[in-house]
């Protein structure tokens, strides 16, 4: 079906953008946290505190871009399968007139051979006269 192709390329797509820009918060917010407001100190950058220190900062940022990216793209899913929604319903009106235009022409055809049986009836009782 070519609308859930396409919906889900997009959100492998947002999810792909959402993993880059989490790693990338992860990786410098999360560092820059612990410089700033943690008091990690350059030179212990291998001591086992400073690097839980670390990859705190970073889940507590990438948790607040996740918590507002996931708000933000279930809007867009929201709006797309919407989208999606209101051309479907389209194709089913569109059917849905085909359907009644048919049924015209079938009732028309029945009538059209109810007269013919008719008038095969007539000339039967009539003995062919």
């Amino acid at each position: 079906m070519k609308h859930s192709n396409e919906l889900r390329d997009d959100i492998w797509r947002q999810r792909m953008r959402s993993f880059v820009t989490s790693a990338l918060l992860y990786v410098v917010l999360g560092g820059a946290s612990a410089v700033l407001f943690v008091g990690l100190e350059i030179q212990n950058i291998l001591d086992p505190t400073s690097i839980t220190k670390l990859l705190a900062a970073g889940a507590l940022w990438t948790t607040f871009y996740s918590f507002i990216d996931v708000n933000r793209s279930s809007a867009v899913l929201e709006s797309r399968k919407e989208e999606i929604d209101k051309e479907d319903l389209a194709k089913v009106e569109g059917l849905k007139e085909k359907l009644e235009e048919e049924k015209a022409k079938v009732i028309e055809i029945a009538g059209r051979y109810n007269a013919v049986v008719e008038e095969f009836m007539k000339l039967k009782d009539s003995g062919g006269k």
